[in-house]
């Protein structure tokens, strides 16, 4: 018998039925295959991340090699396409993605790292899949490829050559990664021939808005206000998609076997620079002398820009907002969520890319300009409460990506964990009411929880409602298990909502301790599963009571002040906000 380390789910990986199984990670345990692995001998190694201290101090570095590398970087890309464009230029365009594979690659890092510090193994199997088809066209296929046990096998293999592993082996296979490309309902077809016709008005765009979160009733009403035409420019997202079909076509850049010319402190700064362009999107390196091509057929005289989402995801977008920041233009960005902010995400990456950012919360940098809810500003009405006692459950991806705030990766059992209890706390009455409503993000991560609720309670407990709100509405009683858009949306409903957490993962913006220490006073806040279970069973018969009680009322005002406000009149506290830019 031997000893295998396991990187992934990926069963070809495995060995001999009668070998030891030493799995990285909680990822490599496809419940769906459970009736496998848990045949065979196992065990799974601690997460590097459990350790919170570590896990600041891994921010912080990061942080730091971003800015390193995204120097270094800059200068490459401008050599490389023959360009004079400045830092903030290729932060717009590749930060993004820069942001996401740096941790991704410092996390695999560390697994590895811990696995030789803290076990002993025979081998490891890789699989040998494609260089090309291990290189996404753009940030999109990269979130798909970053899910996929193909895509970190590959990036894991990568790591363990670095390290000159003689344990190592690999194994043939017919597998790919497979590449999806947006598929656009016929509802969006119309809407874009409908622009093309409007693009041929003679009217005057004074805004462009790009995925703003606001309903399409409320943009046509905001538009109105501005006097202007409703657009969605849904030709960014069509531009895209033919430029995509159009790369993975081409050769590889030569310069993609070139090294990252930056000075490295360490390993995993070598290891970095020297595997980074061959992971770069082909967009941005055989593709993007199309994008900046395409970026010309954008008719607009727009010189104020807003979005909440497509400057995260769409790399035409970014690299037209860049092109056109270049030329004068003011770029404002949106927050695409709520609730009380994260101490730890994105490396500030919004604040600085953008001239303003309009967020739910009160500001916490000095280009923040708080505004009531975009994405939720239709949101607000009186409705009767419901029967059922919610629980609205959240989940990272199977592998970690981006160094941020929550319990990711393997921590996510310690989450499960925790609402399972707390389900297994409640008397009867409540219980005999309990909908559960899994993430949505349980669709592409990995873990299943749909199939684990209905084996650990029953499928019955599984809440039918698909959109969140009817949810929501059909409650008497909400408890929310993560301190973001959900926990924001319940609280502004009316209906009676608790937050029940990890505290210890969800480290949170300073500037809101003193909120959380309030909500925790009025019994909406709790980090304690029992003491949650047993408010709820205490509550359970007249909810209403105890959230219009004077001290819940008053930590809800501050709530509601501090992380999503809401003016009546948001029509108009929006259209002066662009008015004033304008």
């Amino acid at each position: 018998m031997e000893r295998l380390l396991v990187t992934t789910a990926i069963e070809e990986t495995w060995g001999n039925n009668d070998d030891h199984l030493i799995f990285l990670g909680e990822w490599g345990r496809d419940y769906n295959r459970k009736n496998i692995w848990n045949k065979r001998s196992h065990n799974v190694l601690p997460y590097h991340w459990t350790d919170r201290e570590k896990f600041a101090n891994d921010h912080s570095y990061l942080e730091q090699l971003h800015e390193k590398i995204l120097d270094s970087l800059s200068i490459l890309l401008n050599q490389i396409h023959d360009l004079d464009n400045p830092k903030s230029y290729w932060r717009i365009v590749v930060g993004r993605w820069l942001l996401t594979y740096i941790p991704i690659l410092w996390d695999k890092w560390e697994c590895l790292r811990f696995a030789e510090n803290f076990c002993e193994y025979d081998k490891i199997i890789s699989l040998r899949i494609s260089r090309k088809d291990c290189i996404p066209s753009d940030y999109t296929e990269f979130t798909d490829f970053f899910h996929s046990h193909l895509w970190n096998n590959h990036i894991y293999a990568k790591i363990i050559d670095f390290h000159k592993n003689s344990k190592h082996e690999y194994k043939e296979t017919k597998l790919k990664i497979k590449r999806s490309f947006q598929v656009f309902s016929k509802k969006r077809k119309i809407i874009s021939f409908l622009e093309k016709i409007l693009l041929k008005l003679p009217v005057r765009e004074k805004v462009l808005f790009s995925t703003s979160y606001f309903d399409i009733l409320s943009l046509i009403r905001l538009s109105i206000k501005l006097r202007q035409i409703p657009l969605l420019h849904t030709e960014f997202d069509e531009i895209l998609r033919s430029r995509k079909l159009e790369v993975i076509n081409l050769n590889l850049s030569s310069k993609r076997n070139e090294s990252l010319n930056m000075k490295c402190d360490n390993n995993f700064e070598k290891f970095v620079c020297k595997n980074l362009l061959n992971q770069l999107p082909m967009l941005i390196l055989e593709g993007f002398s199309s994008l900046l091509i395409k970026t010309k057929k954008i008719k607009t005289d727009a010189n104020l820009i807003f979005s909440a989402n497509n400057h995260m995801c769409n790399l035409f977008f970014q690299t037209w907002i860049a092109e056109k920041i270049n030329k004068g233009a003011r770029f404002i960005s949106s927050s695409h969520g709520g609730g009380i902010p994260d101490r730890y995400s994105m490396f500030k990456h919004e604040e600085l890319i953008s001239y303003k950012k309009t967020t739910w919360h009160i500001p916490c940098f000095d280009n923040h300009v708080q505004l009531t809810p975009n994405k939720i500003s239709k949101k607000y009405r009186k409705v009767g409460f419901g029967n059922y006692l919610l629980l609205i459950g959240f989940e990272f991806s199977l592998y970690s990506n981006r160094c941020q705030s929550g319990p990711g990766s393997s921590l996510y059992f310690e989450e499960y964990n925790k609402n399972l209890k707390f389900c297994r706390l409640l008397n009867n009455e409540p219980f005999k009411m309990l909908k559960i409503k899994p993430h949505k993000h349980n669709v592409i991560s990995g873990w299943n929880t749909y199939k684990r609720y209905i084996d650990d309670i029953s499928a019955e407990k599984i809440s039918s409602e698909k959109i969140l709100s009817h949810a929501i509405h059909s409650s008497k009683l909400i408890v929310c298990t993560y301190p973001q858009t959900s926990f924001l949306e319940s609280m502004l409903s009316g209906v009676p909502t608790i937050l029940l957490y990890l505290e210890k993962y969800w480290e949170t913006d300073p500037v809101f301790d003193d909120l959380i220490e309030c909500l925790k006073n009025a019994k909406i806040i709790f980090s304690d599963t029992k003491m949650a279970a047993k408010h709820v069973n205490t509550i359970w018969n007249n909810p209403i009571e105890w959230w219009n009680s004077e001290k819940v009322l008053t930590a809800r005002e501050i709530f509601q002040k501090k992380c999503g406000k809401h003016n009546p009149n948001w029509l108009k506290e929006w259209s002066l906000f662009f008015k004033n830019e304008i």
